[in-house]
């Protein structure tokens, strides 16, 4: 049931990083190919493949094949008007490398904030899902209320969406405590 629990979580903190991966070079780069299965497709080939060495529990085997797969994704099926193949393979990577960044402060702040209630969960695997599922939604958080208006190109926000983020945020954490509760 636990290694179930931790494979749930895997696969839905793949599809969630796959899903802002794919909308970042949607957003700024021109798609190689006219159909759109092509896309589904590889977001579908990179989620399973970084689910599986995402369950290996291997931080550098982890990041190295999301920067592997996201690079070779970029590189072949998205181009833009100028010869910035490489250029568009470096910003694909801080990308990752931010969003990577924006885990970690959720995965910290949950800790800490479980820590401070003490709430922490006797189960080590209900903790990591517990971690990883508080990351994604932090990660979402800051990229919709605030990484996306660095990468779109044209993008527009009124202060509405935002205030809108804070309290789904805010609700959702509400959320969490009463999860990490239930599971203590």
């Amino acid at each position: 049931m636990e290694n179930l629990v931790y494979l749930f979580s895997c696969f839905l903190s793949c599809v969630i990083v796959a899903g802002l991966m794919f909308q970042l070079m949607g957003d700024r780069y021109e798609k190689a190919f006219v159909n759109p299965w092509v896309y589904r497709i590889a977001a579908a080939v990179a989620v399973v493949i970084i689910t599986m060495v995402n369950l290996k529990r291997n931080a550098l085997w982890n990041a190295t094949t999301n920067f592997l797969i996201y690079s070779f994704i970029v590189f072949f099926f998205y181009g833009d008007r100028g010869i910035r193949k490489y250029w568009r393979v470096l910003e694909t990577d801080c990308f990752f490398i931010v969003v990577a960044l924006f885990e970690g402060i959720g995965v910290y702040g949950i800790d800490f904030l479980m820590e401070q209630l003490g709430l922490m969960p006797e189960d080590v695997v209900i903790g990591s899902s517990i971690e990883v599922a508080f990351s994604k939604l932090v990660l979402i958080f800051f990229y919709y209320a605030l990484l996306r208006r660095f990468f779109k190109k044209d993008f527009r926000q009124s202060r509405t969406q935002v205030f809108l983020y804070l309290v789904m945020f805010l609700y959702s954490m509400v959320n969490f405590i009463i999860l990490i509760i239930a599971a203590t």
